[in-house]
């Protein structure tokens, strides 16, 4: 059977707006920069809009990066793949640990299109006149290696 490396691929595009602030952290095993933040993204239909919200993280420099130059109601680009892991949480000490299953958007490229000028929370929709476009965020750019973030 012959080799098909690009049959698969595991690959999202979002462009949305930043919910909070980007919370960076360090892994404690390897002093990694790990950075989570939320996108909205919305779409309408019959003049109903609907709204997604996504979980994002980052590592390495793109995580300094993104810690640094998104806040709330930013408008960004992100370009990552999905990931599903398991974890444990508690719900109530009677109850134990239940399993429960995360999906998020481990983030290879991530760069503000329009900064949110509005004031801090403030994401509606009347610009006005747009702020020009911002240089991008790119972990190669930034000297990061090219292979996947570490699992958590």
């Amino acid at each position: 059977m012959a080799n098909y490396p690009c049959l698969y691929e595991n690959s999202v595009t979002l462009k949305g707006r930043v919910g909070k602030p980007p919370v960076k952290r360090t892994l404690p095993r390897d002093s990694t920069a790990v950075c989570n933040f939320s996108v909205a993204t919305s779409k309408v239909i019959k003049e109903k809009t609907y709204t997604e919200w996504h979980q994002i993280a980052c590592y390495g420099a793109l995580a300094e990066a993104v810690a640094c130059g998104f806040d709330t109601g930013d408008f960004v680009y992100v370009k990552g793949e999905i990931r599903a892991r398991d974890m444990q949480t508690a719900e109530g000490k009677a109850n134990g640990w239940r399993p429960r299953k995360v999906i998020e958007i481990i983030a290879r490229e991530a760069y503000p299109l329009i900064k949110n000028t509005r004031g801090q929370g403030d994401m509606s929709d009347d610009h006005g006149e747009p702020p020009p476009l911002l240089d991008p965020i790119d972990e190669a750019a930034n000297g990061a290696a090219d292979e996947f973030a570490p699992y958590v």
